[in-house]
């Protein structure tokens, strides 16, 4: 819940909120504006070849402090640490958003932007894996894990959800990368690039050119504990329940000990009387609904059909192989009804196959099969409502997807569709879109010179290849050569990272400005006080970062601000400016451990100016 300004006022006046010196006007309708501070942090680039997150950064930057009148002057693609002139101090019951002034933005300026509401994120929650609108997460504050990557390992892998934030409207940007993955963003959002060093680096949208590489994943992991298998009465929209039937066991279960509540039911639904469905062993789909420790007994032995239908399909589908290729042959060719194939004879023996062991009637000749099933056509509709991948199937082991997706086969899906969309993603979940690595070849140096190697003949020997990248079996090659004659190498875990970690590497083939503007949304992912920082989303999925705005509960001290120039011309800024405004988040329950205390391990706390990263202290024993 965002705080208003009576809120915020109520909230200063009793000290629980401090911003210090609080300017008059500052307040909002739902923030407070800060202002820039006179000092700034520039990064000294020719000081060193590559940033080395495990040593200390005081020496990366420079502390530059205006004198009065002078003004400090952002040029064109520059980036650097400024400060509020506020100091700031949170209860430990609210989080805090800090986000740069719009008309600013509209400028060049940038501090943080975020991703528009309509930009699918990849979430776990209780419902299994589902690609969920970023909008809808912040608005309805789902909680969940999305997919992200560790920053040290570089490894893919669920992360919980640790925030949520509604922006204000801003410029959206597409950035489309060769496999046809998307992602929708604003020009002050990071993707993640890789240097000549083998380093992954935060990359501003307005930064991207054609050519640029950005991480995506290598593959999903299985999430824990799915269960692969299709439920036709879970999947039916509640207006079908009445046309459906049930028979099996579940039914003689709810006659022999529901007697009452049946023949109740049944009087209220208009249907005939209990004898008649007695006699034929059936209960209507809504009846039984409505008897809940009888409808979780359902299994594989109770069947679905169509009233009047002679046709049934079983009540719980198991998902094997052969269901998983023959649903990707039916979604590959279109089918969201009737069922019927036209191949060669070795798919049309293997369907005919497949709906034998689901009880179903497959008729056939020369050139096609189909299934004579109303229940199944009605199946296949209900799981992909929409045409692309039924939502189930994300969730699948990838040796299901694998057979899925050979179902779907060389059937190609429209670009920009959903279908073509949710394969992108479900490739990404088979780890089937290998990638080269742009080659590091600051990074090759340094291991063939540590190895006692020439780095030019090394590279010759091992690569025997030209160009920009380094493909899967000569990464191989080359960590096993280096594993080799340079074990104790300060390089060599880049090296691994890059060839065992969870990244690859897609192409740019466009920066898009779309010209529209819309609210934008932000996840953030910080489980255990951990910083994990991106999280994947995009059509076929893009990790983009996030956080960069967040106040954690029980922070006090003046806030690092991080500014990008993005506009063709240079940006004066003037010590005491407005630069933007905070916004105030209460928590469901106070901070366990808010930032600040002991146990928190807090880096930033009672920080006073630009402060340089302290990431390294994340790599010391301690004490």
């Amino acid at each position: 819940m965002i705080l208003s300004d009576r809120t915020i006022r109520q909230e200063l006046e009793a000290g629980r909120i401090v911003i210090d010196p609080l300017g008059e006007g500052c307040i909002q309708p739902s923030s407070v504006d800060l202002h820039v501070d006179r000092y700034f942090r520039v990064f000294r680039n020719h000081t060193m070849r590559v940033i080395d997150v495990k040593e200390d950064q005081e020496n990366l930057t420079e502390l530059v402090e205006m004198r009065d009148g002078e003004a400090f002057i952002l040029h064109p693609g520059e980036f650097v640490l400024g400060s509020t002139a506020e100091r700031v101090r949170l209860p430990d019951d609210l989080v805090a958003r800090l986000e740069g002034k719009s008309s600013l933005g509209r400028l060049g300026l940038l501090i943080h932007s975020s991703l528009p509401g309509s930009e699918r994120v990849l979430v776990r929650d209780a419902g299994g894996l589902r690609l969920r609108p970023v909008g809808e997460i912040v608005a309805k504050r789902l909680e969940g894990e999305v997919v992200g990557f560790d920053p040290d390992s570089l490894d893919v892998g669920y992360h919980r959800i640790t925030g949520w934030y509604e922006g204000a409207p801003d410029r959206i940007y597409e950035v489309a990368l060769a496999s046809g993955r998307r992602v929708r963003v604003t020009a002050g959002h990071n993707l993640f690039t890789l240097d000549r060093d083998g380093c992954v680096r935060k990359t501003r949208t307005a930064g991207l050119a054609p050519g640029t590489r950005v991480a995506v994943a290598r593959r999903v992991p299985d999430p824990h504990g799915a269960v692969a298998e299709l439920r036709p009465l879970d999947l039916a929209p509640e207006a079908a329940w009445d046309e459906l039937v049930v028979q099996g066991p579940v039914v003689d279960l709810a006659f022999a000990h529901h007697p009452a509540d049946v023949a109740d039911l049944l009087a209220a639904g208009g249907f005939a009387p209990p004898a008649r469905f007695r006699r034929a062993a059936r209960l209507p789909a809504s009846v039984l609904h409505l008897l809940p420790t009888v409808a979780a007994r359902l299994g594989p032995e109770d069947r679905v059909a169509v009233r009047g239908g002679r046709s049934s399909i079983p009540a719980v589908l198991p998902v094997d192989d052969d269901l998983a290729w023959l649903l990707g042959l039916a979604v590959g060719a279109g089918r969201r009804g009737h069922l019927a194939i036209r191949d060669d004879r070795a798919v049309l023996d293997r369907v005919q196959a497949v709906l034998g062991g689901l009880g179903v009637v497959a008729r056939r000749n020369a050139r096609a099969v189909s299934a004579g099933s109303a229940v199944l056509a009605l199946v296949l509709g209900w799981l992909s409502p929409d045409g692309g991948v039924p939502a189930a199937v994300l969730g699948w082991p990838r040796p299901l997807l694998a057979a899925f997706l050979d179902g779907v086969g060389r059937r190609t899906a429209e670009p920009g569709s959903r279908l073509a969309d949710d394969l992108l993603y479900l490739e990404a979940r088979a780890g089937r879109r290998p990638a080269p690595v742009p080659l590091p070849d600051r990074l090759l140096v340094d291991l063939a010179r540590e190895a006692g190697l020439d780095p030019v003949a090394a590279g010759r020997a091992m690569l025997r290849r030209k160009g920009a990248d380094l493909g899967p079996a000569a990464l191989d090659h080359l960590l096993e050569h280096y594993r080799a004659f340079a074990p104790g190498s300060g390089a060599l875990p880049r090296l691994e990272r890059l060839a065992e970690g969870g990244l690859l590497w897609d192409t740019v083939v466009e920066v898009r400005d779309t010209g529209e503007v819309e609210t934008v949304y932000d996840l953030e992912v910080q489980p255990g006080g951990r910083k994990v920082e991106n999280f994947l989303a995009g059509t076929g999925g893009v990790f983009v970062s996030n956080t960069a705005g967040f106040v954690d509960a029980g922070f006090e001290g003046h806030l690092t601000l991080e500014l990008s120039n993005v506009a063709n011309l240079p940006i004066t800024l003037y010590p005491g400016m407005k630069i933007g405004q905070i916004s105030f988040l209460r928590m469901t329950t106070p901070a366990e451990t808010p930032y600040g205390s002991k146990a928190a391990g807090s880096k930033y706390q009672g920080q006073r100016g630009p402060t340089p990263s302290r990431y390294s202290e994340n790599f010391r024993s301690p004490s």
